[in-house]
Protein backbone atom coordinates (compact mmCIF):
# COMPACT_ATOMS: atom_id res chain seq x y z
CA UNK A 1 0.00 0.00 0.00
CA UNK A 2 1.07 3.57 -0.68
CA UNK A 3 0.49 6.76 1.29
CA UNK A 4 -0.32 10.06 -0.37
CA UNK A 5 -0.22 13.40 1.47
CA UNK A 6 -1.36 16.76 0.15
CA UNK A 7 -0.68 20.13 1.77
CA UNK A 8 -3.21 22.43 0.12
CA UNK A 9 -4.40 25.96 0.69
CA UNK A 10 -7.62 24.80 2.35
CA UNK A 11 -7.13 21.18 3.40
CA UNK A 12 -4.46 18.70 4.42
CA UNK A 13 -5.40 15.41 2.76
CA UNK A 14 -4.28 11.86 3.39
CA UNK A 15 -4.90 8.94 1.05
CA UNK A 16 -4.14 5.23 1.33
CA UNK A 17 -4.07 3.34 -1.95
CA UNK A 18 -3.39 -0.05 -3.46
CA UNK A 19 -0.74 -0.65 -6.11
CA UNK A 20 -3.41 -0.45 -8.83
CA UNK A 21 -4.31 3.09 -7.75
CA UNK A 22 -7.51 2.19 -5.91
CA UNK A 23 -7.97 4.69 -3.07
CA UNK A 24 -8.91 2.65 0.00
CA UNK A 25 -9.16 5.51 2.47
CA UNK A 26 -9.29 9.29 2.23
CA UNK A 27 -9.27 11.93 4.96
CA UNK A 28 -9.45 15.73 4.90
CA UNK A 29 -8.24 17.96 7.73
CA UNK A 30 -8.45 21.76 7.82
CA UNK A 31 -5.01 23.00 6.81
CA UNK A 32 -5.34 26.06 9.05
CA UNK A 33 -5.52 23.89 12.17
CA UNK A 34 -2.44 21.95 11.09
CA UNK A 35 -0.36 25.00 10.17
CA UNK A 36 -1.12 26.70 13.50
CA UNK A 37 0.38 23.82 15.48
CA UNK A 38 3.29 24.64 17.81
CA UNK A 39 5.14 21.55 16.55
CA UNK A 40 4.22 21.04 12.91
CA UNK A 41 6.29 17.88 12.36
CA UNK A 42 4.93 16.17 15.46
CA UNK A 43 1.39 17.10 14.40
CA UNK A 44 1.91 15.74 10.86
CA UNK A 45 3.23 12.44 12.24
CA UNK A 46 0.31 12.18 14.66
CA UNK A 47 -2.18 12.68 11.82
CA UNK A 48 -0.41 10.06 9.69
CA UNK A 49 -0.27 7.53 12.55
CA UNK A 50 -3.97 7.94 13.32
CA UNK A 51 -4.80 7.64 9.63
CA UNK A 52 -2.70 4.50 9.04
CA UNK A 53 -3.91 2.86 12.26
CA UNK A 54 -1.09 0.32 12.17
CA UNK A 55 -1.18 -0.40 8.43
CA UNK A 56 2.21 -0.86 6.74
CA UNK A 57 3.08 1.19 3.65
CA UNK A 58 5.68 0.57 0.95
CA UNK A 59 6.31 4.26 0.19
CA UNK A 60 4.85 7.73 0.55
CA UNK A 61 4.39 10.74 -1.68
CA UNK A 62 3.92 14.37 -0.65
CA UNK A 63 2.10 16.95 -2.75
CA UNK A 64 2.57 20.53 -1.57
CA UNK A 65 1.64 23.99 -2.71
CA UNK A 66 4.44 26.51 -2.99
CA UNK A 67 7.94 26.31 -4.43
CA UNK A 68 9.23 22.76 -3.95
CA UNK A 69 12.86 21.71 -4.33
CA UNK A 70 12.56 18.09 -5.46
CA UNK A 71 16.32 17.58 -5.09
CA UNK A 72 16.47 18.68 -1.45
CA UNK A 73 13.06 17.19 -0.69
CA UNK A 74 11.50 20.27 0.86
CA UNK A 75 9.28 23.30 0.31
CA UNK A 76 11.54 26.28 -0.30
CA UNK A 77 8.93 29.00 -0.02
CA UNK A 78 5.21 29.58 0.25
CA UNK A 79 2.77 32.27 1.31
CA UNK A 80 0.36 32.59 4.23
CA UNK A 81 0.20 30.05 7.05
CA UNK A 82 1.66 27.32 4.83
CA UNK A 83 4.98 29.18 5.00
CA UNK A 84 5.64 27.20 8.20
CA UNK A 85 6.62 24.23 6.00
CA UNK A 86 9.41 26.18 4.30
CA UNK A 87 12.92 24.70 4.54
CA UNK A 88 11.81 21.66 6.55
CA UNK A 89 13.30 18.47 5.02
CA UNK A 90 9.95 16.68 4.94
CA UNK A 91 11.08 13.89 2.63
CA UNK A 92 14.02 12.96 4.86
CA UNK A 93 12.04 13.27 8.10
CA UNK A 94 9.14 11.08 6.96
CA UNK A 95 11.39 8.55 5.22
CA UNK A 96 13.28 8.12 8.48
CA UNK A 97 10.13 8.02 10.62
CA UNK A 98 8.42 5.29 8.58
CA UNK A 99 11.51 3.55 7.15
CA UNK A 100 10.21 3.68 3.56
CA UNK A 101 11.00 5.94 0.59
CA UNK A 102 9.18 9.29 0.43
CA UNK A 103 9.13 11.95 -2.26
CA UNK A 104 7.82 15.51 -2.45
CA UNK A 105 6.77 17.65 -5.41
CA UNK A 106 4.62 20.65 -6.25
CA UNK A 107 0.87 20.01 -5.99
CA UNK A 108 0.09 20.91 -9.61
CA UNK A 109 2.78 18.51 -10.85
CA UNK A 110 1.32 15.77 -8.67
CA UNK A 111 -2.14 16.61 -10.02
CA UNK A 112 -0.86 16.28 -13.58
CA UNK A 113 0.85 12.96 -12.81
CA UNK A 114 -2.27 11.55 -11.17
CA UNK A 115 -4.49 12.57 -14.07
CA UNK A 116 -2.02 11.28 -16.65
CA UNK A 117 -1.55 7.87 -15.03
CA UNK A 118 -5.02 7.16 -13.66
CA UNK A 119 -7.35 9.62 -15.39
CA UNK A 120 -7.21 8.00 -18.80
CA UNK A 121 -4.87 10.52 -20.44
CA UNK A 122 -1.71 8.38 -20.60
CA UNK A 123 -1.77 8.24 -24.41
CA UNK A 124 -1.07 11.98 -24.51
CA UNK A 125 2.66 12.66 -24.18
CA UNK A 126 2.25 16.45 -24.03
CA UNK A 127 -0.25 17.57 -21.43
CA UNK A 128 -0.78 20.64 -19.26
CA UNK A 129 -2.81 20.59 -16.07
CA UNK A 130 -4.25 23.80 -14.61
CA UNK A 131 -5.92 23.74 -11.20
CA UNK A 132 -8.38 26.46 -10.21
CA UNK A 133 -8.58 26.36 -6.44
CA UNK A 134 -7.58 28.72 -3.64
CA UNK A 135 -4.88 29.84 -6.06
CA UNK A 136 -4.00 28.60 -9.54
CA UNK A 137 -1.60 25.72 -10.09
CA UNK A 138 -0.05 24.69 -13.38
CA UNK A 139 2.18 21.84 -14.55
CA UNK A 140 3.21 20.37 -17.87
CA UNK A 141 4.21 16.91 -19.02
CA UNK A 142 6.33 17.30 -22.16
CA UNK A 143 7.36 14.31 -24.26
CA UNK A 144 6.14 12.05 -21.45
CA UNK A 145 8.16 13.69 -18.66
CA UNK A 146 7.38 16.34 -16.06
CA UNK A 147 8.83 19.71 -17.01
CA UNK A 148 11.02 21.26 -14.29
CA UNK A 149 13.20 23.80 -16.07
CA UNK A 150 16.54 24.85 -14.61
CA UNK A 151 15.35 25.80 -11.12
CA UNK A 152 12.32 23.59 -10.32
CA UNK A 153 9.97 26.44 -11.30
CA UNK A 154 9.42 25.38 -14.91
CA UNK A 155 5.75 25.14 -15.81
CA UNK A 156 4.25 25.72 -12.34
CA UNK A 157 3.75 29.49 -12.50
CA UNK A 158 0.85 29.52 -14.97
CA UNK A 159 -1.26 31.34 -12.40
CA UNK A 160 1.21 34.20 -12.56
CA UNK A 161 0.92 34.88 -16.27
CA UNK A 162 0.01 38.55 -16.52
CA UNK A 163 -3.26 39.10 -18.39
CA UNK A 164 -3.75 42.78 -17.51
CA UNK A 165 -0.87 45.25 -17.42
CA UNK A 166 -3.14 47.74 -15.63
CA UNK A 167 -4.40 45.21 -13.09
CA UNK A 168 -3.74 44.99 -9.34
CA UNK A 169 -0.38 43.95 -7.94
CA UNK A 170 -0.07 40.26 -7.09
CA UNK A 171 1.64 38.88 -3.97
CA UNK A 172 4.29 37.44 -6.32
CA UNK A 173 5.31 40.98 -7.32
CA UNK A 174 3.83 40.86 -10.83
CA UNK A 175 0.90 42.92 -12.11
CA UNK A 176 -2.48 41.57 -13.25
CA UNK A 177 -1.76 37.85 -12.74
CA UNK A 178 -4.31 35.28 -13.89
CA UNK A 179 -4.63 34.11 -10.27
CA UNK A 180 -6.05 37.52 -9.32
CA UNK A 181 -9.03 36.92 -11.61
CA UNK A 182 -9.71 33.18 -11.89
CA UNK A 183 -8.80 31.58 -8.54
CA UNK A 184 -11.04 31.35 -5.49
CA UNK A 185 -9.15 34.24 -3.89
CA UNK A 186 -9.45 36.25 -7.09
CA UNK A 187 -13.18 35.64 -7.44
CA UNK A 188 -13.79 36.66 -3.83
CA UNK A 189 -11.97 39.92 -4.59
CA UNK A 190 -14.24 40.51 -7.59
CA UNK A 191 -17.35 39.62 -5.58
CA UNK A 192 -16.31 42.16 -2.93
CA UNK A 193 -15.81 44.82 -5.58
CA UNK A 194 -19.36 44.24 -6.82
CA UNK A 195 -20.79 44.01 -3.27
CA UNK A 196 -22.26 40.62 -4.17
CA UNK A 197 -24.92 38.97 -2.02
CA UNK A 198 -22.83 35.78 -2.13
CA UNK A 199 -20.34 37.29 0.32
CA UNK A 200 -22.74 36.57 3.18
CA UNK A 201 -22.47 32.83 2.49
CA UNK A 202 -19.97 30.50 4.18
CA UNK A 203 -18.37 29.76 0.80
CA UNK A 204 -19.02 32.77 -1.49
CA UNK A 205 -17.46 31.18 -4.59
CA UNK A 206 -19.45 27.96 -4.22
CA UNK A 207 -22.62 30.03 -3.72
CA UNK A 208 -21.77 32.09 -6.81
CA UNK A 209 -21.37 29.06 -9.08
CA UNK A 210 -24.40 27.30 -7.58
CA UNK A 211 -26.46 30.36 -8.50
CA UNK A 212 -25.07 30.32 -12.05
CA UNK A 213 -25.90 26.63 -12.43
CA UNK A 214 -29.45 27.20 -11.21
CA UNK A 215 -30.29 30.55 -12.79
CA UNK A 216 -28.09 30.71 -15.88
CA UNK A 217 -24.81 32.49 -16.54
CA UNK A 218 -25.32 34.36 -19.81
CA UNK A 219 -25.93 37.78 -18.26
CA UNK A 220 -23.54 37.63 -15.31
CA UNK A 221 -20.67 40.10 -15.81
CA UNK A 222 -18.35 38.51 -13.24
CA UNK A 223 -18.75 35.12 -14.90
CA UNK A 224 -18.24 36.58 -18.39
CA UNK A 225 -15.04 38.27 -17.22
CA UNK A 226 -13.93 35.04 -15.50
CA UNK A 227 -14.37 33.07 -18.75
CA UNK A 228 -12.60 35.70 -20.86
CA UNK A 229 -9.68 36.01 -18.45
CA UNK A 230 -9.29 32.25 -18.10
CA UNK A 231 -9.38 31.89 -21.88
CA UNK A 232 -6.61 34.47 -22.25
CA UNK A 233 -4.45 32.63 -19.72
CA UNK A 234 -5.05 29.22 -21.31
CA UNK A 235 -4.37 30.62 -24.78
CA UNK A 236 -0.97 31.84 -23.57
CA UNK A 237 -0.25 28.38 -22.16
CA UNK A 238 -1.32 26.68 -25.40
CA UNK A 239 0.84 28.98 -27.49
CA UNK A 240 3.82 28.47 -25.16
CA UNK A 241 3.72 24.69 -24.62
CA UNK A 242 1.65 23.37 -27.56
CA UNK A 243 0.11 20.55 -25.48
CA UNK A 244 -2.11 17.80 -26.86
CA UNK A 245 -4.59 18.42 -24.04
CA UNK A 246 -5.23 20.76 -21.14
CA UNK A 247 -6.90 19.22 -18.09
CA UNK A 248 -8.63 21.67 -15.75
CA UNK A 249 -9.07 20.72 -12.11
CA UNK A 250 -9.58 22.25 -8.68
CA UNK A 251 -12.69 23.18 -6.72
CA UNK A 252 -13.94 25.77 -9.21
CA UNK A 253 -14.11 23.10 -11.92
CA UNK A 254 -16.95 21.37 -10.10
CA UNK A 255 -18.93 23.74 -12.32
CA UNK A 256 -17.19 22.38 -15.43
CA UNK A 257 -20.44 22.02 -17.41
CA UNK A 258 -20.88 25.78 -17.66
CA UNK A 259 -17.15 26.57 -17.94
CA UNK A 260 -15.67 24.13 -20.47
CA UNK A 261 -17.95 24.84 -23.49
CA UNK A 262 -17.45 28.59 -23.20
CA UNK A 263 -13.66 28.55 -22.94
CA UNK A 264 -13.39 26.03 -25.79
CA UNK A 265 -15.30 28.45 -28.02
CA UNK A 266 -13.20 31.49 -27.12
CA UNK A 267 -9.85 29.69 -27.33
CA UNK A 268 -10.67 28.50 -30.85
CA UNK A 269 -10.86 32.17 -31.81
CA UNK A 270 -7.73 33.26 -29.91
CA UNK A 271 -5.02 30.59 -29.96
CA UNK A 272 -2.39 30.23 -32.66
CA UNK A 273 -3.61 28.22 -35.65
CA UNK A 274 -1.58 25.00 -35.30
CA UNK A 275 -1.86 24.27 -31.54
CA UNK A 276 -5.50 25.37 -31.29
CA UNK A 277 -6.40 22.92 -34.04
CA UNK A 278 -4.98 20.03 -32.04
CA UNK A 279 -5.20 20.93 -28.34
CA UNK A 280 -8.29 19.65 -26.55
CA UNK A 281 -9.60 20.93 -23.23
CA UNK A 282 -11.16 18.66 -20.62
CA UNK A 283 -12.07 18.73 -16.95
CA UNK A 284 -10.40 16.49 -14.38
CA UNK A 285 -11.65 12.93 -14.03
CA UNK A 286 -10.11 12.28 -10.61
CA UNK A 287 -10.83 15.51 -8.74
CA UNK A 288 -9.38 15.65 -5.22
CA UNK A 289 -7.74 12.24 -5.61
CA UNK A 290 -5.44 13.34 -8.46
CA UNK A 291 -2.62 14.99 -6.44
CA UNK A 292 -2.62 12.18 -3.87
CA UNK A 293 -2.29 9.55 -6.60
CA UNK A 294 0.34 11.57 -8.44
CA UNK A 295 2.38 11.98 -5.26
CA UNK A 296 2.12 8.31 -4.26
CA UNK A 297 3.01 7.06 -7.77
CA UNK A 298 5.60 9.72 -8.57
CA UNK A 299 8.30 8.49 -11.02
CA UNK A 300 10.98 9.13 -8.39
CA UNK A 301 9.36 6.43 -6.22
CA UNK A 302 9.52 3.92 -9.06
CA UNK A 303 13.31 4.05 -9.45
Amino acid sequence: MRLGLEFGGTNFKLGLMKENGYVMKLELIQAKKLFQSNNIIKEIKNKIDLFLNGKVISCGGISSKGIVDVTKGMVLDDVGEAKILSNIPLREILSSAYDVPFNIDNDARCYALGESKFGGWSKYKNMTCVTLGTGIGCASILNGNLFYGSDNLGGILGGHISINKNGPKCSCGNIGCLELYCSKIGLIRLLKNSKSEHLSKKDPVKSFFTSLNENGSSNNKIFKDFINNLSIGLTNIINAYSPDIIVLGGGIMKSNKIIIPKIRKIIKEMAFTVPKGRCQIFSSKLGDKAPLLGAAFHPKLEI
